[in-house]
């Protein structure tokens, strides 16, 4: 892969952490936790992240970056691509979290 697309996407998802951290004051919050049952029912094709994870063939966190993942995502969610729905579920996290 392109470094230069490499560095983007990290820029892009570091940027995610920190509206994160803004909004919630955690940091590293875990993918696992942003994608929570109740989001990966209204927004996917499957009843769990682990479910979806298995179907996408993901062994590790580093594959969610590969555009083979992006292109599953956006077969088997409401989402164009991996981003977009990182994006929602971190903005669902943080309102989750803002109401409790």
């Amino acid at each position: 892969m392109d470094d230069n697309l490499q560095t983007g996407r990290r820029k892009k998802l570091d940027k995610i952490k920190d509206d994160l951290f803004y909004a919630t004051g955690e940091t590293n919050v875990p993918v696992a936790h942003l994608m929570s049952r109740h989001f990966i029912l209204e927004n996917t094709d499957f009843d769990s992240w682990e479910n979806l994870l298995s179907a996408a063939r993901v062994g590790s966190e580093n594959d969610l970056e590969k555009p083979d993942f992006s292109e599953f995502v956006k077969r088997h969610t409401r989402f164009e691509d991996w981003e977009a729905m990182l994006i929602h579920s971190a903005n669902q996290y943080s309102l989750r979290r803002e109401a409790e």
